[in-house]
């Protein structure tokens, strides 16, 4: 169930129950009041209320991606992980230990059985060669 209320003079106050009935009831000033069971007109009243009273949905922005902007994120992540298979096996785990799996390094080496500066150093030259491959890879597919 949903509820949500807003004011509109003195005492005039609008709430909207959505579930199976849909009431909209006006305050003391101007008496109370039903809306119909009309669905356009619940539907309305609805989107005046969580849209801050526009009728106009066209105006607003979308917030979600445009077709082309989710072709071209599943592209990168696919490019990113094509670049990691490449990656030596060491430097592969750092990568994905510390950026994707928010790790620490301490945490690392303690998974891995190593010396903290030295998952720093492996984690430094993980980066140098993802970068680098990533170039290279960008290189070939222009070149197609």
């Amino acid at each position: 169930m949903f509820k949500a209320t807003r004011a509109l003079g003195r005492d005039a106050v609008v709430a909207v129950n959505i579930g199976e009935n849909v009431h909209i009831v006006e305050g003391q000033s101007r008496g109370q009041r039903e809306v119909q069971k009309d669905p356009s007109r619940r539907r309305a009243a609805v989107r005046r209320i969580l849209v801050g009273w526009s009728d106009n949905l066209a105006e607003m922005p979308s917030q979600a991606p445009t077709p082309l902007e989710d072709i071209e994120a599943r592209q990168r992540a696919a490019r990113a992980y094509e670049v990691l298979d490449r990656l030596p096996d060491k430097y592969r785990r750092v990568m994905i230990l510390f950026e994707l799996e928010q790790l620490t390094s301490e945490e690392i080496a303690a998974l891995l059985g190593a010396k903290p500066n030295t998952v720093r150093v492996w984690l430094f030259r993980a980066r140098e060669k993802f970068l680098a491959c990533q170039r290279k890879l960008e290189e070939t597919e222009e070149r197609r």
